[in-house]
């Protein structure tokens, strides 16, 4: 995070007080921070380092069974509690912020703590789409103030993903996806993940009050699943 004239000092304070709660957090899924601190022009942490990539890359591999993907659901799900509980609210969930431990378990890094809540959305003009948020709650896509459920929702897209292989919403403008998050229903999962879908309808409510109050809440209901 640069420190120049854009940075307000309430920013900077709450990117104190918030990296020093996630640093207190010892969860397995949740990325360890060893130091923050500031430079002459920069402030700085130090995070644990993650020898086997994030899961944007495990996806584009294509070897991720629904077994493994429900393992990850729960597991993001866990870190999202951990981080929660000391009232912090990620705001970018998505598969680059998800990294592989040594032993192969997820941990949540990059928190939206230290990013600016505005994302830039730019598009290309040739379909494609810099920046976009995939994995934006409505919420966030009005600009409304967010809590701990628009993390849930964000994890709901996500899930979305690791079990049929596509996003939930696909469109060919930043505005029409962002209207997509806010107005369209949850998508339907295939026949084989149909017993997941009141999960999904759930996580992707438009609606914040509709969701799950918490990720714990989620973690239990795939716990009464059997899964």
């Amino acid at each position: 995070m640069q420190l120049d004239k854009a940075v307000e000092a309430d920013g900077l304070q709450r990117f104190i007080q918030e990296f020093a709660l996630l640093a207190q957090i010892q969860h397995p899924n949740v990325a360890r921070i060893f130091r923050q601190d500031f430079s002459v022009a920069h402030a700085y942490i130090a995070m644990e380092y993650f020898p086997q990539g994030d899961l944007r890359a495990r996806m584009k591999t294509g070897t991720i069974t629904p077994e493994m993907a429900i393992s990850y659901i729960k597991q993001i799900a866990a870190g999202l509690s951990a981080i929660h509980d000391v009232g912090i609210v990620h705001r970018d969930m998505k598969p680059d912020n998800l990294m592989f431990r040594q032993d192969g378990s997820l941990a949540i890094a990059d928190f939206g703590v230290a990013k600016q809540t505005v994302m830039k959305i730019t598009d290309t003009g040739d379909g494609d789409i810099v920046g976009t948020p995939y994995y934006l709650s409505p919420e966030q896509a009005l600009g409304e103030q967010v809590d701990a459920r628009c993390d849930i929702y964000s994890l709901g897209v996500l899930a979305f993903e690791l079990l049929t292989g596509r996003k939930p919403y696909h469109a060919s403008s930043a505005q029409e996806l962002l209207r997509m998050h806010v107005q369209d229903p949850v998508p339907l999962l295939p026949p084989e993940h149909a017993s997941l879908q009141a999960v999904m309808e759930s996580m992707m409510a438009k609606n914040r009050e509709q969701r799950y109050p918490s990720a714990r809440t989620l973690l239990d209901d795939l716990a009464r699943m059997g899964l």
